[in-house]
């Protein structure tokens, strides 16, 4: 008993599913991973908690520069000023109780956050990874805000950025791939419908069925291979035959003329 063969699997058209998902998957990885440091670096000023002065913070800061915002009134104060300068900001590295000296900035940075402007009044760099606090001896209540410094920070965000761009790169090509996929493989679908469907043309036509016989005929005796045909019949034989088979002629009718007729003989009554 032998066992049927398994038809061979046919290529579906089009990139592989899995191969299209796998493109975008690998994108959005890229994605996540750049917006995100970009994000946290490029606009931490903008999600960097704010902290009451006169008061100090202590933060886990990377190396790199800070910029220290002073709050400067509303969103539409735009002449106005922090009420703290650069001469009342402390910076401390706590492990070594060693003070960060805090620099002027060279030009003005303003930053909105909700309904508020705060404004740049210093600048300080952080050599090594540690702790590290702020002081701020404000003359009044205000609010200030410790932020990687704007201009550094889109130093640090190339790599974020190429990854970034790379990534929205992998996801158009994996959309392209699913939808180029989904239309190849729909349309070999429904030619194979349309060739299942049509008799005559994608489809061999069944063989034709021979005439019936007639069961009670007598069949004509096969000739053996090689014999000789049969002779013709000739006209002759044919006229015989004809002759032969031929039905006999009706009687003549009886004759009115009152002679006898031939064969009989005359009695006297």
């Amino acid at each position: 008993m032998t066992t049927p063969a398994t038809p061979p699997k046919t290529k579906q058209p089009g990139p592989p599913l899995w191969l299209s998902i796998g493109v975008v998957l690998v994108g959005a990885a890229l994605v996540s991973f750049g917006g995100f440091n970009i994000f946290n670096r490029a606009l931490e000023a903008q999600t960097v908690d704010s902290f009451e002065v006169p008061g100090s913070e202590q933060r886990l800061l990377e190396p790199g520069d800070y910029d220290v915002y002073g709050l400067a009134g509303g969103f539409t104060d735009f002449d106005a000023d922090p009420i703290f300068a650069r001469g009342d900001v402390t910076v401390t590295w706590v492990e070594t109780n060693t003070e960060i000296p805090v620099d002027q900035q060279t030009l003005i940075v303003e930053v909105g956050r909700e309904l508020n402007r705060y404004e740049s009044v210093g600048i300080f760099t952080v050599e090594e990874l540690g702790t590290y606090r702020v002081d701020i001896a404000s003359p009044d209540d205000s609010r200030a805000v410790v932020a990687r410094s704007i201009f550094a920070s889109f130093d640090e965000v190339r790599i974020p950025l190429v990854l970034l761009g790379v990534g929205l790169i992998f996801v158009v090509i994996g959309v392209l791939m699913i939808i180029i996929g989904i239309l190849r493989r729909s349309k070999a679908k429904r030619a194979e419908r349309m060739a299942g469907s049509t008799p005559g043309i994608y489809q061999t036509p069944p063989p034709t069925a021979p005439p019936p016989t007639n069961p009670a005929a007598p069949l004509s005796p096969t000739p053996p291979v090689g014999a000789a045909p049969p002779p013709a019949p000739s006209p002759t034989s044919s006229s015989s035959q004809s002759s032969s088979q031929a039905p006999p002629a009706p009687p003549a009718p009886p004759s009115d003329s009152g002679e006898p007729t031939t064969g009989e003989t005359n009695t006297p009554w």
